[in-house]
């Protein structure tokens, strides 16, 4: 006889159907015309301490691209993408064992990542799909202002999620308990954050030695080198999956499925990725347009962005300076370009032969942007203004080729490729700079830069252009001009 059931989840429609005591249920199956989402364990008995609850269940299509897989919920008219590489690392390690009958490869999952990335609504797109029930853990569940209760709080946390096996549990906002150990605040705080960091410890390494068929992630907004590193210990949430700011392919599939094929689609997203929005910011723009005004973009990054450069032909003979095979294994090279005018020069030849290329803007969170770049293979982009000790420990850990730009040398060991103004290509230079920074330049204005003999005045003909994003034949003779 199957055991008892602890909990329910089933989905009636409009009206909600008590189940009988005694009656048996399996999830996936039908019972009095309501499909049961959850139950658990399956199949089991219903009893009268058995927690029924009716929900409406959530029909997912999901649509797999080049890069990025899609769950569309057609009844709500929503869309969701995420990265295929870790979908399938997700689902293949963590969901799929539980759903069936198994333990996880570890008992704890730390999800990480910029806020609006959905990393919660990952999940419980997950626990919809494979028929899972979700515990939650949070401060205003668990903090309480009497002596004991916080503690007391936390363990019937785990005792829930015996009882519930085989569940997802998550851990929202998460820096609040497994940030790194420090002083400050009052002693009473300290040591309640100290007794249910134990108490979490204690319970991870207790649910992997009782092979339980559970998963505890934690999704967090903090850099990883935020993040007490007992918690990233295996047996415990082990090391941490990056969630990452959405892909051209990504953005492009939403703004298509909310707004329909504009002709500006292309350009949107392009907009969208190299501000470095999330999702969330991008979901609020798409908003805006649909209201006829103008997005904002407010995005900063992550610390980094996924440039989208578009290809030009011509680049491909930079190829004798930055042979393709180089941009295959850990190289390193500096560029003694202005940061601007650099930056699209090598962005524009790393899209011409293929390569992504990720930004660093922030060193707070260099080593999520270098997880970034070593799990898409792209090549990373940093100003030589970068503090000596990041650009060493981006050096040191980067398996990915970096290019160091801007005037000052860097302390690492590079490559130094020829002088921006010296090179024969400066049409194409021209070129990568109208594009990238999307500033139309007349045929015969191009033609008065690139004759510009002097490298100083044809590198300050460039850096105005990207300033102003303007460009006339007013301005250039007023370059020519200068000393």
């Amino acid at each position: 006889m199957p055991p008892l059931c602890n909990l329910v989840y089933i989905d009636c429609g409009e009206l909600c159907v008590s189940i009988p005591i005694g009656f048996e249920v399996s999830k996936g199956s039908t019972v009095h015309g309501c499909f049961v989402v959850v139950a658990n364990p399956s199949p089991c008995i219903v009893s009268p301490s058995t927690k029924i609850k009716c929900v409406k269940r959530r029909r997912f299509k999901v649509v797999e691209l080049r890069n990025n897989i899609a769950f569309i919920d057609e009844d709500r008219h929503q869309c969701f993408v995420y990265p295929k590489k870790l979908i399938h690392e997700i689902v293949k390690e963590y969901i799929e064992p539980i759903a069936t009958g198994r333990a996880p490869k570890n008992i704890g999952c730390l999800l990480v990542g910029a806020p609006g990335c959905g990393k919660t609504t990952l999940m419980n797109i997950l626990s919809e799909m494979y028929g899972l029930p979700v515990m939650k853990f949070s401060p205003d569940k668990i903090l309480n202002m009497y002596v004991g209760q916080s503690e007391k709080a936390a363990r019937e946390f785990f005792n829930n999620i015996r009882r519930s096996e085989p569940c997802i549990a998550i851990i929202d906002d998460a820096e609040w308990i497994i940030g790194a150990r420090r002083l400050g605040g009052s002693p009473e705080v300290e040591q309640i954050s100290l007794n249910i960091k134990n108490i979490m410890f204690e319970e991870l390494q207790r649910l992997s030695n009782e092979n339980r068929k559970v998963v505890v992630f934690a999704a967090t907004n903090v850099s990883p080198s935020a993040i007490d590193p007992a918690f990233q210990r295996s047996g415990r949430l082990g090391k941490p999956i990056i969630f990452p700011l959405p892909d051209l392919e990504a953005v492009e599939f939403v703004l298509r499925f909310y707004l329909g094929n504009r002709r500006d689609i292309h350009d949107l997203a392009k907009k969208f990725v190299n501000a470095g929005e999330p999702m969330s910011n991008i979901m609020e723009a798409i908003k805006d347009i649909k209201e006829g005004k103008q997005p904002k973009l407010g995005g900063s990054g992550r610390g980094y962005k996924r440039i989208v450069a578009e290809p030009i032909r011509e680049l491909e003979d930079l190829e004798r300076l930055i042979p393709r095979e180089s941009l295959e294994r850990p190289s390193r090279f500096w560029a003694p370009y202005p940061w601007r005018i650099g930056l699209a020069i090598i962005a524009c030849y790393l899209a011409t032969i293929g390569k992504g290329c990720i930004v660093i803007t922030d060193y707070r969170y260099v080593d999520e942007a270098i997880h970034m770049a070593n799990v898409y293979n792209s090549a990373i982009i940093t100003p030589s203004s970068i503090p000596e000790e990041v650009l060493r420990f981006i050096d040191l850990n980067a398996e990915v080729p970096v290019i160091v730009i801007g005037k000052d040398p860097p302390k690492i060991e590079a490559l130094t490729l020829p002088n921006i103004t010296y090179l024969a290509e400066r049409r194409y230079i021209v070129e990568a700079v109208s594009r990238f920074y999307s500033v139309e330049i007349p045929s015969d204005v191009k033609e008065k830069i690139m004759k510009m003999l002097n490298g100083d005045r044809f590198e300050l003909a460039l850096e105005t252009i990207v300033s102003t994003r303007y460009v006339s034949e007013e301005l250039i003779q007023w370059i020519q001009s200068t000393r």
